[in-house]
């Protein structure tokens, strides 16, 4: 039942799982049967020489621009932290919202009760 339902997912990046659960179970389903079960008897129990089509295609891309793009990423999220941040410190409040600070001489005068 596994077989038939479940792909493969072992050593794959995220945005290759997305692309892997986007296939339909029923093209799957059709590929494990009609590729995959053939394969696995050819060359296991036949003991010939065979190779197997794949059913998903990703992008042939090297680590080194893998990382490049999740360094870039990184990059690009640390801007949004710092603007937000920025953004945060800029904003003014409003004298409606401000909160008078007791010092000693105005809870002596009685301005501000003790709680």
């Amino acid at each position: 039942m596994i077989f038939l339902w479940v792909p493969e997912t072992k050593q794959r990046t995220l945005e290759e799982l997305d692309y892997v659960f986007a296939v339909p179970t029923r093209t799957h389903m059709h590929y494990q049967l009609t590729k995959a079960l053939p394969y696995w008897v050819r060359k296991y129990i036949m003991r010939q020489s065979v190779t197997l089509e794949p059913l998903y295609r990703f992008e042939n891309r090297d680590g080194k621009e893998r990382i490049a793009d999740m360094h870039a990423a990184d990059r690009v999220r640390a801007d949004k932290k710092a603007a937000v941040a920025n953004e945060v410190e800029n904003v003014d409040v409003a004298p409606e919202l401000e909160v008078p600070v007791a010092d000693e001489k105005s809870v002596a005068e009685g301005e501000i009760k003790k709680v």
